[in-house]
């Protein structure tokens, strides 16, 4: 994972830097290309106060706002705003920041992400421009409409022109919600000709069923004076299919200063929404590869389980097929010779011998002791699965942990039986409220952990006990062990202390929230060389609700 993460950090087209103690101590090709600096050492050898201007657009000292800025990242564990900076060369640009807090090391840390919104700022700067322009006017000549009505038809296509080289989607509607202004990026993003447009209602054309009625209320809460300055939705084009715009709203009023409508202007952001939504699925994904790396566990276990006593099955049914060809031969034979002088009897005994048929009524009750005794191993096996998996996995009742413990030793025991000695001690537990296929889940990434930590052969111990409202599982192994940087991190998503290639480290950070989500906890003590335990605490009452990582 750290491989993967390092290419992402490396390919991303948003400039990333990591800040440790007020220096940088790394970042990605992009922001050097950003801040026009020749090569990556020279950027980060930079104080982080030298690529900030005096002052920020706000009139605010870099140096202050900044601290201020850091504070709230550590303070709430992220934050986002607009920053000016200075290039290499002196340039000053504007970016998009995301302050995000991390650990570095064990310590405060800072994941930054800048994003580059010239082009942005140029294209609201404009708007801006044209729209307290044609305000401006608007509300200028409105009274002197008679007399400058020459002058107002030109005014009006200097402001179609502000509208038609506008970047935004511009929308003026009128009291009622119908439209009375649309730009040509309006046009271009609904997908229709502004004369179709005009006069159509806003809600009933151009917006989803979904959200109709709370835009409506929003709406109706500006016709009244309510501020209503920025928000975002979604927009239904005519083809049937779906933008997401940010809006910026100002209310219009006619001479007598009474509302008459309202103009927005809509930058389009659904590719920064379907982009965020694709780093979400993304973690969702990768979590469900740790659920069916767990289920592929599983499986194999359960076929070498049962592969073990279908293979002596299967060779003792090959032996007795051969055992009931013998017995046939034997027996016409043996009906021949009654039928045959009495002399023959020595023919018999012959044949009697040489087909071993005395050996073969011994050893065909034997054979078929050994089969069934197969066939129920395999039945016990079957129903250790049934047990394990849960088919009800959503459902929170009564449950004995021991039991759960056991059927979930059978399902691993493939992983275990070569790398350990086990050791069972079960305490006289209670039934626990809990979802016992979630606990089996954790049960058997503790247990597989416990096995993949014993280079040669060792030794794993699984202990219960009852300790008054709580239940105690504590699963131990005389493995390597871990430092105290990896237990403080053993939890983390992603983090793993195995090669690159097994596992993705998901999984006791998933064990995690699954014994958080039943009111207990998981903890481990662990000493390098040494081995480790986990123990986990459950309520014997349950919680209020259960896990669903």
């Amino acid at each position: 994972m750290k491989d993967r993460y390092r290419k992402l950090f490396e390919r991303s087209a948003d400039a990333i830097l990591i800040i440790v103690g007020g220096k940088f101590v790394d970042c990605n090709e992009a922001t050097v290309k950003m801040l026009r600096y020749s090569n990556k050492q020279d950027l980060l050898d930079t104080h982080p106060a030298q690529l900030s201007p005096e002052r920020q657009p706000d009139g605010r000292l870099s140096f202050e706002k900044a601290n201020e800025m850091i504070a709230a990242a550590f303070e709430k564990g992220s934050m986002r705003f607009e920053w000016d900076h200075v290039r290499a060369d002196g340039e000053v640009f504007p970016v998009e920041v995301l302050l995000t807090a991390v650990t570095e090391d064990d310590h405060p840390a800072l994941h930054v992400v800048w994003r580059e919104i010239s082009d942005r700022k140029k294209a609201e700067e404009a708007l801006q421009k044209a729209h307290d322009e044609l305000e401006q006017r608007v509300n200028e000549r409105t009274a002197e409409l008679i007399s400058i009505n020459k002058q107002l038809i030109l005014e009006k296509q200097k402001a179609q022109q502000y509208l038609e080289v506008a970047n935004v989607m511009i929308v003026a509607l009128n009291t009622c919600g119908e439209i009375i202004l649309l730009n040509p990026k309006g046009c271009e993003i609904l997908g229709v000709d502004v004369k179709h447009a005009l006069g159509k209602n806003w809600f009933e054309h151009f917006l989803p069923d979904g959200i109709r009625d709370d835009i409506k209320e929003v709406f109706n809460r500006m016709m009244d004076g309510g501020e209503v300055s920025f928000y975002e939705n979604a927009i239904k084009t005519s083809s049937g299919s779906e933008r997401i715009l940010a809006f910026h709203n100002s209310l219009l009023h006619d001479h007598d200063g009474i509302i008459c409508g309202v103009l927005f202007s809509g930058a389009d952001v659904t590719e920064q929404k379907l982009a965020e939504d694709e780093k979400k699925n993304m973690q969702a994904h990768l979590h469900q590869q740790e659920k069916m790396a767990s289920v592929g566990q599983l499986a194999a276990g359960v076929a070498h389980e049962i592969n073990n006593p279908m293979g002596f099955i299967t060779s003792n049914l090959v032996t007795l097929g051969k055992y009931v060809e013998r017995l046939l031969e034997y027996i016409n034979a043996q009906s021949k010779v009654i039928n045959s002088l009495q002399a023959e009897d020595a023919e018999l005994d012959a044949l009697h011998k040489k087909l071993k048929i005395d050996h073969i009524r011994e050893d065909i009750p034997e054979l078929m002791h050994e089969s069934l005794d197969g066939t129920n191993r395999v039945k016990a096996i079957v129903q250790n699965l049934k047990s394990f998996a849960s088919l009800d996995e959503e459902k929170v009742k009564p449950s004995d942990i021991n039991a759960c413990l056991e059927s979930t030793i059978q399902i691993v025991w493939s992983e275990l039986k070569d790398k350990a000695t086990l050791h069972r001690d079960y305490g006289n537990l209670p039934l626990v409220l809990c979802n016992a296929q979630q606990l089996n889940q954790v049960f058997m990434n503790l247990m597989v952990n416990a096995a993949h930590s014993i280079a040669g052969r060792g030794e794993i111990g699984v202990r219960t006990w009852h300790d008054r409202e709580w239940v105690n599982i504590a699963i131990s192994d005389t493995g390597c062990g871990m430092s105290k940087e990896q237990i403080s991190r053993i939890f983390e998503p992603f983090y793993t202390t195995r090669d690159v290639g097994h596992g993705t480290g998901l999984g006791l950070s998933i064990s995690y929230d699954i014994v958080k989500g039943h009111n207990g906890a998981i903890k481990v003590v662990s000493q390098k060389g040494r081995g480790t335990t986990f123990t986990v605490t459950i309520p014997v009452k349950g919680s209020a609700g259960n896990s669903t990582s």
